[in-house]
């Protein structure tokens, strides 16, 4: 993806007191995840011009931590491992990590099992549930490879909706 296609920043906002700050200003960062514990964030960044697995604490000391390449992060529910996409967009990879000494501290990288096939999007399709299995949200067609190349737009839906639902 391009820088321009990119452009977009990472802000948080203190709900007491409204004030707000930008966590990442690389203009080119998405897909952000905190920890379960949410002493830190996850996200991705093109500040190298290809987009990069970021940590950092929560809130933010300024300090970034490049994992590699790779789209969507995830925290594992307990928070020692992470799973993001590699950049064919279509294979999840793991990694363990530790924060314990204050900096995450990265494992080997592993390829992860997903039951269905990723989409390409460069957003995060999928989620790691409790277990550590995965549920991915596919675009009709995924499967196949056979992707809708249009959007069904509903006017007037409230009618539509009566006519397809009728209440008696």
């Amino acid at each position: 993806a391009s820088t321009a296609a990119m452009a977009a920043e990472i802000w948080t906002l203190d709900l007491e007191n409204g004030q707000q700050e930008v966590l990442s200003d690389d203009r080119g960062s998405q897909n952000p995840t905190f920890s379960p514990d949410g002493q830190w964030i996850a996200y991705n960044s093109n500040l190298e011009q290809v987009l990069s697995i970021v940590i950092q604490r929560f809130p933010s000391t300024g300090t970034r931590y490049t994992l590699g390449v790779g789209i969507g992060p995830v925290w594992a529910p307990d928070g020692d491992r992470l799973y993001f996409r590699d950049f064919s967009r279509v294979a999840l990879r793991s990694v363990a990590l530790t924060t314990e000494r204050g900096v995450p501290e990265f494992g080997p990288i592993e390829p992860a099992t997903v039951p269905s096939p990723l989409s390409r999007a460069l957003f995060r399709d999928y989620d790691v549930l409790p277990d550590e299995s995965f549920v991915v949200v596919l675009p009709e067609g995924a499967a196949s490879g056979e992707f809708r190349s249009r959007i069904d737009v509903v006017l007037n839906w409230h009618a539509e909706l009566g006519r397809l639902v009728p209440v008696n």
